[in-house]
């Protein structure tokens, strides 16, 4: 069985990855990683965060951009496909 939530350390390797400081850990990957999807959260706005840095000529994310996108919620397939019929 799989853990109920994505492991600390595995949050501590893609933190690392993005080149993030230890806080983002426990700032935005942690509570990212409990809500519902489990790990997908996570990339989807890891990946938001990477697409505003380049939007605005950056290499790397930054602690701002993740506060940026923490309030983001992607939309869902209802969204995308024009709302409940």
């Amino acid at each position: 069985d799989l853990p109920d939530y994505a492991p600390i350390g595995d949050l501590r390797i893609i933190a690392k990855h993005y080149g993030l400081a230890e806080s983002a850990v426990k700032d935005f990957l942690k509570p990212w990683s409990r809500q519902f999807g489990r790990i997908r959260p996570v990339f989807i706005r890891l990946w938001r965060a990477k697409q505003f840095a380049k939007a605005d000529g950056k290499d790397r994310i930054s602690l701002d951009l993740l506060k940026e996108v923490d309030g983001w919620v992607p939309p869902t397939t209802i969204d995308e496909e024009g709302g409940a019929e």
